[in-house]
């Protein structure tokens, strides 16, 4: 269906009813849409505007809104092309489901608005490419009010460049952010995010935010400034917040207006569940750049950020020769086969290297062609199953599932989400999971704007919150006061004890097992922790009968308990 009508008109009043209408082309005009109504594109959308006679799509009715413009799975990303939109009282101004989620071209979204809307650009699994647009006004309410919300995008499946990410959520909340991510790493250049609820608001996600360009050796810096406005206070009205498993790197940027003192928003703010180091270099920080008032800036219960001030206008070359840093210049050069070789050896480092090779690894898959997401998956379950950091194996065996999801096999990654979700470890990778599910659920069911898919933004934002009221509640908490081993139980145990300990301060930790002369068994972790109470296995099955002992050490903090292996 064309919607078309006399450009000499002030606007074409659509007079059909709801639920939706189907349409292919959109030339330009001003076009009133009836309350509840959505616009689906199941085969062909061309929102065909220009500078001069845009494509203006909202709802006149007083206190009322449309549902927005829907992009189904069956569509290919090639046959969407929006230019010079205005959209404007839309429960979702775009709604995306796996639009070529595979090897292929980007919908693109150019030179349009999208004004007071529930949110602004909604993506699930989709290929998109926003460029010069602005997304301002998103209100809070049903669907959070969030500017752009990504879940469930790949590493190189959406690049936002250019853009303008301007008050949104107005409740100066993370849940209201200029930009929020579930499992999604969108490439963020040259563009401006500031005063939303919280600038980027990032859940088990690592947005590409170094803006270095190795093409042409030049920066392409985002503004992340004065976000949270007046309600500023921990992480309402960061600029940057992470959680879950979320470890971006943040280079050339300028981050800024954060406050200067407690409780002001922060800059980063990396919480309780992030166990993630974060890496922040050679960004503008304003007028104070972090050591001034550090303790305002980063929240590090959860991890580490390692940062340095932007020192000069120039490029800072810092030297290094790491193979991460390598396989991600092929990346930004579209190398993706050479950048794969070399991701799929750093994937077996620990910490952030880790978890990013995994999530540019699955990136690279998705751009070459014939790419094979089953037999990546089944490199991830086996990486999954012998790494020595448990936190690269967890995410390796989420990926592994998340290949099933990009293979269009829905069913069978609902059915280990679940599983997921019934056997883990702990409270926050079971919400993961379910919100996992979730994603893959909204996938299957193809929801609509205005049917299910409030239900799942609305889940998805219960799950996440409360979480989140989890977290205000664990900071209560008072931090350990020493490095110790605080627990061993069963002791004497049979085949398999666990091994608890108590860090006063994030770092560097070994927990390893020795036999009464200090001759080394084995080493149960190596890697940086963050302060508080964890945990290890040892399984001794294998270990004859026998006193042993148990050593930490953690910036040059020594401890050790006596272990009774009976058998």
């Amino acid at each position: 269906m064309v919607l078309s009508g006399d450009p000499e008109w002030d606007y074409f009043r659509l007079t059909f009813g709801p639920p939706n209408r189907d349409v292919s082309h959109v030339p330009g005009g001003l076009y009133d849409i009836p309350s509840g109504v959505s616009l689906h594109c199941p085969e062909l959308g061309v929102f065909d505007g220009d500078s001069e006679w845009p494509v203006m799509l909202t709802c006149l009715d007083a206190d009322s809104s449309w549902g927005g413009i829907y992009f189904p799975a069956d569509i290919d990303a090639g046959e969407v092309q929006m230019d010079y939109c205005e959209i404007s009282f839309a429960d979702f101004g775009v709604y995306a489901l796996s639009v070529g989620s595979t090897l292929g071209d980007r919908m693109e979204i150019d030179h349009c608005t999208f004004d007071s809307c529930g949110v602004g650009v909604y993506a699930n699994n989709s290929r998109l490419s926003l460029t010069y647009s602005t997304i301002t006004n998103s209100y809070t309410g049903t669907y959070g009010g969030s500017g752009i919300y990504l879940t469930t995008c790949s590493a190189g499946q959406v690049e936002i460049d250019s853009c303008r990410v301007i008050d949104n959520g107005i409740d100066g909340t993370i849940y209201s952010p200029g930009v929020f991510l579930y499992d999604a790493d969108p490439e963020i250049t040259r563009t401006e995010i500031t005063g939303n609820g919280c600038g980027i608001c990032a859940y088990a996600s690592s947005p590409d935010l170094n803006t270095y360009d190795f093409t042409g050796y030049s920066t392409r810096h985002n503004d992340i400034h004065e976000n949270g406005g007046s309600t500023q206070s921990g992480s309402d009205g960061a600029e940057i917040f992470l959680s879950w498993y979320s470890s971006p790197v943040v280079k050339y940027n300028n981050i800024y207006d954060f406050g200067t003192s407690s409780p002001n928003g922060y800059a980063l703010y990396n919480d309780l569940y992030n166990v993630m180091s974060i890496t922040a270099k050679n960004n503008w920080w304003g007028t104070s750049y972090p050591g001034s008032y550090e303790s305002s800036l980063f929240c590090q219960d959860g991890g580490k950020v390692t940062y340095s001030p932007y020192e000069s206008s120039a490029i800072v070359d810092d030297g290094e020769e790491d193979p991460f840093e390598i396989a991600m210049i092929h990346w930004d050069r579209d190398e993706f086969a050479d950048a794969a070789e070399l991701l799929a050896k750093t994937a077996s480092d620990t910490g952030v290297v880790g978890v990013n090779s995994i999530r540019y690894l699955v990136g690279c898959e998705g751009e070459i062609e014939n790419g094979n997401y089953l037999q990546l998956r089944e490199w991830l379950q086996d990486l999954s199953e012998e790494h020595r950091d448990p936190r690269v194996a967890k995410v390796a065996q989420r990926f592994a599932t998340h290949c099933l999801t990009l293979n269009g096999d829905y069913e069978n990654a609902m059915e280990e989400y679940d599983h997921a979700r019934e056997n883990a470890e702990c409270l926050q990778d079971s919400v993961m999971a379910a919100l996992d599910w979730l994603a893959v659920y909204e996938l299957a069911s193809g929801n609509e704007v205005n049917a299910a898919g409030e239900s799942v933004m609305q889940r998805r934002q219960h799950l996440i919150s409360m979480m989140k009221d989890r977290e205000a509640m664990e900071n209560r908490r008072a931090l350990p006061s020493e490095y110790a081993i605080s627990e061993v139980y069963p002791n004497p145990f049979n085949s398999t004890v666990r091994i608890s300990f108590a860090l006063r301060e994030a770092g560097d930790v070994k927990l390893s097992i020795c036999d009464l002369n200090g001759r080394l068994i084995q080493t149960l972790l190596e890697f940086e922790c963050a302060a508080g109470t964890h945990t290890a296995m040892w399984d001794a099955s294998s270990m004859p009968s026998g006193l042993y002992l148990a050593r930490l050490k953690c910036n040059g903090h020594p401890a050790m308990r006596k272990l009774t292996l009976i058998k």
